[in-house]
């Protein structure tokens, strides 16, 4: 019923803010829909579009060290609800892997949300449709002509005729027949005004002619044309957008159920949020607010273990400034996270206690172009409050904290609560024509931060970094040099001081049609300052190389041949803690004409470590993908891994893809069987074990 009941609701709401959008634009000066040339689409009020993948498996053991069933199922629900040409997408999960006793993985309240990219991928199709039919053609061609517009609107001699005439009729001495020429001129200095304003306008907003020829052959998309801003101006120039579609174009985000807003780096990324999310930005104009409940409480007689305990934590956020996200802004961030105490009841004899919490972040995220297209500065600066535990007891204004009567009032300080702060400014460098891009950044948040928009956010922390990015020989090389210094205990209050320094190498040889390289060095030296058992002093190298190439022969013919080499290497303090690791992979690859697949990969990996007695593992796969039937798809293939002394696991897999074109759907399905003989005792207390695992799905898009 509560399914049913936010469904239904769901709906008005959407119902409603579309009849009030298009009441909106009826009354406004919103172009009217025949304005809108070259989109049929757009005159369709309600279309119904959507997605269903429903999966499952069956496997007679569940992995070891996995969370994951062995036995499952799940049903994602994607639909696309079309109001006006504009698409609102819902998101609907079920699982069942569901359980009371943690966070929900089931979406059981379907959510909706403006689906900018889909929006836009469709205004995109809607201009390409445009710039390729036969009537634009003719439209390219002038563009072409555009400076010969110029020329003759500029003409000295048409304008020197013209300032003639005009002279002799202001004094009364002009022929009825200079009078008539006069008027002719000015018609046809008007024409080209108005030739030349709409062709300019095309090739600033929309294109270039030699871009807009490339689009039209190939009914591609140009770069440009990905960019929201320019695709905007590109559609409005050629009166392609509706003013529904103007006025939703200013909503980034529009979210109702389970969201997962994103915001700024010290203040909001991804935590899942169910209730409302909705960002607005005309122009440089933009507010955000995000309101809903971020955890439910799970009780700890529910609970499947004492980490999920949680109690029901409400979130508000709001944002408001100018610019755009990604680009040149200034945008203040407020956010406010609380838990209700009475939620859940923690039993503090089984000896976990758990405290219901309190948060309080204010942030300021900018990038300003210094030197527009060469350098710009980014940054953050952000405060945050936590309440450790709201039961206890308030600091006196007066006596205990020194701050304003209306801010302690507003935040309620108590004997748990600490505040800190953190900020980080990025300057880059970017020179076009070398195509070089030099970048540095400092970063500071103190021990003390903690935002709950952020869980996972790393305190205690600072750091200072460069990089230098460089790319030769027509992009045919890259390099990439980094260098990272962090250091922790910024106020003394752990037993030691730890500092890290990194240096990064990366380098990519892709020249056209021969091997290619790519190599990546990143040494790491990590020290404290502590003495004894618990002093620091490791080296760590980790290398990653890889030697290729890609070749075809005649026209169905082609493979790709490679070799990657892996190195990590960890030397301790007094060698007591040394491992190294180094793998060699190789893999081959033949493509035989559009239908099969020919792939096999061999690895070798060699672990060592004065703490354990590792062993090598050898590592075997190959495999065949073969289409038939025009888009039946087949695959099976066999895996050997032997770890030296330890087991040997034999796998066979085998896949299936079918199409069933009558009601859109694509058919899965996979099997897995692994033999293991074990040297020993496994940890499931048998010698040789065997695994079967089914897994199938169905995919339906209509």
């Amino acid at each position: 019923m509560g399914l049913c009941l936010r469904f239904a609701c769901t709906l008005s709401l959407l119902s409603l803010f579309a009849g009030g959008v298009s009441s909106y634009a009826q009354e406004s000066d919103f172009p009217d829909d025949e304005e809108v040339s070259g989109s049929e689409s757009a005159s369709s009020s309600f279309e119904v579009t959507g997605r269903s993948y429903l999966e499952g498996q069956y496997a007679t053991q569940q992995g070891i060290g996995q969370f994951v069933p062995a036995n499952y199922a799940r049903w994602h629900f994607t639909p696309t609800f079309i109001l006006f040409d504009i698409p609102f997408t819902g998101s609907l999960l079920l699982s069942t892997e569901q359980s009371r006793g943690r966070q929900s993985i089931n979406s059981v309240n379907l959510s909706f949300s403006l689906d900018q990219e889909q929006l836009q991928t469709r205004l995109r199709d809607r201009l390409i449709g445009e710039i390729t039919s036969i009537p634009f053609a003719g439209t390219i061609d002038e563009m072409e002509s555009l400076d010969d517009v110029a020329s003759a609107l500029d003409d000295p001699e048409r304008l020197a005729d013209m300032a003639r005439l005009e002279e002799r009729v202001s004094d009364g001495t002009a022929s009825v027949e200079e009078r008539a020429e006069l008027e002719e001129m000015r018609e046809e200095g008007e024409r080209l005004r108005e030739q030349y304003e709409k062709l300019k306008g095309i090739r600033e907003k929309v294109g270039e002619a030699e871009e807009l020829r490339a689009v039209a052959e190939t009914g591609y998309a140009s770069d440009e044309m990905y960019d929201p801003d320019h695709l905007r101006g590109a559609l409005d120039q050629l009166g392609m957008l509706s003013g529904v579609e103007k006025f939703l174009y200013n909503f980034p985000r529009f979210g109702i159920g389970v969201n997962y807003p994103v915001y700024s780096d010290y203040t909001m990324i991804g935590v899942a949020v169910n209730g409302l999310d909705v960002v607005f930005n005309p122009g440089n104009f933009y507010i955000a607010t995000t309101v809903g409940t971020a955890t439910r409480d799970v009780p700890e007689a529910l609970a499947n273990d004492t980490t999920y305990i949680a109690f029901d934590r409400t979130l508000y956020a709001g944002r408001i400034g100018y610019g755009k996200e990604g680009e040149t802004r200034f945008l203040l961030t407020g956010i406010y996270a609380g838990d209700e105490e009475t939620s859940v009841i923690v039993d503090t004899a089984s000896g976990f206690y758990l405290a219901p919490q309190e948060n309080w972040v204010l942030g300021l995220d900018f990038e300003v172009p210094i030197v527009p297209e060469y350098f710009s500065i980014e940054g953050e600066f952000a405060g945050s409050v936590l309440t450790g535990e709201l039961g206890s007891p308030e600091l006196d204004v007066g006596e205990d904290l020194q701050a304003p009567e209306w801010l302690t009032d507003l935040i309620g300080f108590r004997t748990s609560s600490f505040l800190d702060y953190a900020f980080r400014l990025t300057p880059t460098l970017t020179i076009p024509s070398t195509n070089t891009e030099l970048s540095g950044g400092v970063e500071y948040i103190g021990p003390g931060y903690v935002s709950l928009g952020i869980p996972y956010l790393r305190n205690d922390l600072f750091r200072y970094e460069s990089r230098l990015r460089q790319k030769l020989f027509r992009r045919q090389v890259s390099l990439d040099l980094r260098y990272r210094h962090d250091r922790d205990n910024l106020i003394d209050s752990k037993r030691s001081t730890t500092e890290t320094d990194m240096l990064g190498l990366g380098l990519a040889i892709t020249p056209r049609k021969l091997p290619f390289l790519r190599l990546n060095v990143t040494p790491y030296w990590q020290k404290n300052n502590a003495v004894g058992e618990f002093q620091l002093d490791n080296t760590i190298m980790v290398l990653a190389a890889t030697l290729g190439h890609r070749y075809r022969f005649g026209s169905s013919f082609g493979g790709m041949t490679s070799l990657t080499y892996l190195l990590n290497d960890l030397e301790t303090i007094n060698g007591s803690y040394d491992s190294r690791t180094t793998t060699w992979i190789a893999t081959q690859m033949f493509n035989i004409g559009t239908s099969l697949t020919l792939t096999g990969t061999g690895s070798l990996s060699n672990p060592t470590s004065v703490l354990d007695t590792l062993n090598r593992v050898t590592t075997i796969d190959i495999g065949a993908n073969v289409t038939f039937l025009e888009d039946w798809n087949a695959s099976l293939g066999g895996v050997l891994v032997n770890e030296e002394d330890i087991d040997t696991r034999t796998g066979f897999y085998a896949g299936l893809m079918v199409p069933i074109d009558a009601v859109g759907s694509l058919f899965e399905f996979r099997a897995e069987r692994n033999l293991y003989d074990a040297a020993a005792v496994t940890l499931t207390g048998e010698r040789d074990t065997e695994e079967m695992i089914l897994r199938a799905s169905v995919t339906t898009a209509w």
